[in-house]
C-alpha cells in the first residue's frame, strides 16, 4: 500500500475519533479535506469514504449542541441561507427535467447540513482562529504545491481539472481566496517562523492562480490585493511583498499571460471570452421564460435548453455564477444569493470598523472573511461558482462571528458603548 495512502488511513479515523469528543476538531478536518483533497493526492480518490466519515462523525459529536440550534436560527446570515433553499428545492421540483437536477441538489443539502454546524460548533474567538489556521494550511497546501511545482518546471501551466473536484477556474479562485486568510493569520501566530513561512507561500500561491490562465481568478486576485493594501497600515511593504509574489510567475508565462488577459477588453476577438458573452445573452433570454422558478438548479437544464437561444450547439454553463442562478432558479434566488454575498461582505466591513476601535486584537478576523469573500464576489462573474463550498464556508464562518463577536465585545462591558453593539447587530 502506498504511503500517502496509508497515511490517509491513519490521520482519517483519527480525526473522526477526535471528532465524537471535540466536533470543531471534525469540522477543521472535513474543510480541510474538502479543500485539499488529499485523496487525490494520495492516489486513491473515492477509494475510501473519508469526506462521509467525517462528516457522520462530527455531525455526530455536534448533538451535545442541539439545544444552541434556536440561537443560530436568529442570525441573519443562516436565515438568509435557509430562505436560499426555498427557491432552489421549487427550481428542481418544477424543473424541465428534475433528474438533471437532483443528485447536485441532493449534494448542496448535505452541504447545507454541514454549514450549519459553524455557527452551532465553533462558540469562542479561539475557536474562530483554528479554523482561521485550517482555512491558512489548506491555502498554503493547495497553493504552495502547486504553483512550486509550476515555478520549479519554469513556468507550467496549470489550465486542467484538479481531478473531478476543480477545473482551473474553480481551483485558482480556492487559492486566491485562501491567501488573505494566510496573510492576515500572520498577525497572530507567535511563531516567527510560522510567520515568515505564512508570507513566502503567498509567492506559489499566486504562482498557482497566474498558471491556471484563470482570467476570473487573476482578476479576483488583483481585487483582493488591492483590499489588503487599502486596509493594510504599512502599505508600502506590503507592495513590495505582492509584486514580488506576482512578479517571477508573470515573467515566465508573460506573452501567453498578458495576451490572455487582454481578451477581456478585447472579448470579441477570442473565442472563449466572445462564447461567454453570448452564453450571458442566452441566459437573460432564458430567464425571462422561466421567470419565478428558473429551468432547473445545477446548470445542466440551462445546457439542455440553450441552443434554441444561442442558435447553435451548448455544452457550458453560464459562466457567471449571478445569472447562473437567475437562470438555474429564478428572480427570487437570485435576489437571496447575491443579498446573501454582498449583505455578509458589508457587515464585515462594520465588523471591522469596530474592532478596529474598540478590539483591535481581533480585527483579523472580519478582515480575513471580507477579503476572500469580494474576491468570490468579483471572480464569480467569470465562471458558475454558485455551488462552490469554499464560499459558503467563508460564509458560515461569518455567521459564527455574527454570535461571538457581541460577547467579546461584552467581556470589558465597563468600556464599550452599548449603543454601538446594538447597531452592529442590526
Amino acid at each position: 500500500m502506498p504511503f500517502r495512502e496509508l497515511a490517509l488511513l491513519l490521520v482519517i479515523p483519527s480525526i473522526c475519533c477526535a471528532a465524537l469528543f471535540r466536533p470543531s476538531i471534525g469540522l477543521f478536518g472535513y474543510i480541510w479535506f474538502a479543500v485539499v483533497r488529499p485523496d487525490l493526492m494520495a492516489y486513491c480518490p473515492d477509494k475510501y469514504p473519508f469526506s462521509f466519515a467525517l462528516a457522520v462523525a462530527t455531525l455526530a459529536g455536534s448533538f451535545r449542541y442541539a439545544g444552541f440550534l434556536p440561537q443560530i436560527f436568529r442570525i441573519p446570515i443562516v436565515q438568509w441561507l435557509l430562505l436560499l433553499q426555498i427557491p432552489i428545492g421549487l427550481s428542481v421540483l418544477f424543473s424541465e427535467g428534475p433528474f438533471l437536477s437532483m443528485d447536485r441538489y441532493v449534494l448542496f443539502e448535505r452541504t447545507t447540513i454541514m454549514l450549519l454546524l459553524f455557527p452551532l460548533v465553533l462558540r469562542t474567538s479561539q475557536d474562530l482562529r483554528h479554523l482561521l489556521y485550517t482555512f491558512a494550511f489548506s491555502g498554503a497546501m493547495l497553493g504552495g504545491r502547486l504553483g512550486t511545482f509550476g515555478l520549479l518546471q519554469g513556468g507550467a501551466l496549470l489550465n486542467q481539472s484538479y481531478g473531478y473536484v476543480y477545473d482551473n477556474n474553480e481551483l485558482a479562485l480556492a487559492i486566491a481566496m485562501l491567501m488573505p486568510v494566510c496573510w492576515y493569520c500572520r498577525q497572530v501566530v507567535s511563531s516567527k517562523w510560522i510567520r515568515l513561512g505564512l508570507t513566502l507561500v503567498m509567492l506559489p500561491c499566486a504562482a498557482a492562480v497566474i498558471f491556471s490562465n484563470s482570467r476570473g481568478a487573476s482578476i479576483a486576485m488583483g481585487v483582493i490585493f488591492l483590499v489588503l493594501l487599502l486596509k493594510s497600515k504599512r502599505r508600502l511593504p506590503l507592495l513590495i511583498c505582492l509584486l514580488l509574489a506576482l512578479g517571477p510567475a508573470i515573467y515566465l508565462v508573460r506573452d501567453q499571460y498578458v495576451s490572455r488577459m487582454s481578451t477581456i477588453q478585447h472579448y470579441e476577438d477570442e473565442e472563449s471570452a466572445a462564447n461567454r458573452v453570448d452564453l450571458w445573452k442566452a441566459a437573460l433570454a432564458m430567464w425571462e421564460d422561466y421567470p419565478v422558478v428558473g429551468v432547473g438548479f445545477g446548470g445542466r437544464n440551462f445546457i439542455r435548453l440553450s441552443e434554441p437561444y444561442m442558435k447553435h450547439r451548448n455544452i457550458n454553463v453560464v459562466h457567471n455564477s449571478y445569472l447562473q442562478m437567475l437562470v438555474d432558479s429564478g428572480i427570487f434566488a437570485f435576489a437571496i444569493y447575491t443579498g446573501l454575498i454582498v449583505g455578509t461582505i458589508l457587515w464585515l466591513g462594520k465588523s471591522v470598523k469596530l474592532m478596529k476601535r474598540r478590539l483591535p486584537d481581533l480585527e483579523y478576523i472580519p478582515l480575513a472573511l471580507q477579503a476572500p469573500l469580494i474576491g468570490f464576489a468579483v471572480g464569480s462573474t467569470f465562471y458558475s461558482h454558485q455551488r462552490y463550498d469554499l464560499m459558503y464556508m467563508l460564509l458560515m464562518t461569518a455567521a459564527a462571528w455574527y454570535q461571538i463577536q457581541p460577547r467579546e465585545l461584552a467581556a470589558p462591558a465597563a468600556e464599550q458603548a452599548p449603543e454601538e453593539i446594538a447597531a452592529l447587530a442590526n
